[in-house]
């Protein structure tokens, strides 16, 4: 596999989660969320240079459509990163969001990430249910609404809810901690 065909195979695997369906002509839209002030400026630039360096290596294009890069700083701050996410998301209209680098950013914005993307896979599927990437996409909502499920699971952290988590995935990635905290 060349460097080529890995960048634009991994734009198009990256472009999934927040994926509309688009119009042939349209451009992929791709959030860069990262810090670019403050303590964690540096890391945030370098990984935003490679970005860009990888979009140049491929002029700007993937799947035959133009990629168009819409950058947004972080400042390293929950707050600000949430406010910035929401302007990515409903006025830019990304399809693909990366550059989340700090862990106290990807906390901030688990939940109206998770709620945006599961939506966005499903309509991808009934847009492009016969693309080669569908069976991936299907693979990926499985995996999401099993991680949602646990995550809930153990958030609740009573008996109901790990026995209803085993009913639904008996052989889940995480049944066997569930079977540990009910002693069975």
């Amino acid at each position: 596999m060349n460097r080529r065909s890995f960048l634009t195979g991994s734009l198009s695997l990256a472009a999934l989660p927040l994926a509309r369906p688009a119009a042939a002509a349209e451009s992929i839209r791709v959030g860069y969320l990262g810090p670019q002030t403050g303590i964690f400026a540096q890391a945030g630039k370098d990984m935003l240079d490679g970005l860009k360096l990888a979009f140049e290596q491929v002029n700007y294009q993937a799947g035959g459509r133009k990629v168009e890069l819409i950058e947004e700083d972080t400042e390293g701050n929950p707050a600000t990163a949430q406010a910035k996410y929401r302007k990515l998301v409903q006025q830019d209209k990304i399809h693909v969001l990366t550059g989340v680098l700090l862990s106290n950013i990807g906390y901030a914005l688990v939940q109206p990430i998770e709620r945006d993307t599961l939506p966005a896979y499903e309509e991808f599927l009934a847009a492009y249910g016969r693309d080669p990437l569908a069976k991936r996409v299907r693979a990926i909502v499985a995996a999401r609404r099993e991680a949602i499920t646990w995550r809930r699971t153990f958030q609740n952290d009573t008996p109901d809810a790990y026995w209803s988590y085993l009913k639904r995935y008996p052989y889940g990635p995480h049944a066997e901690d569930a079977r540990r905290r009910l002693a069975i």
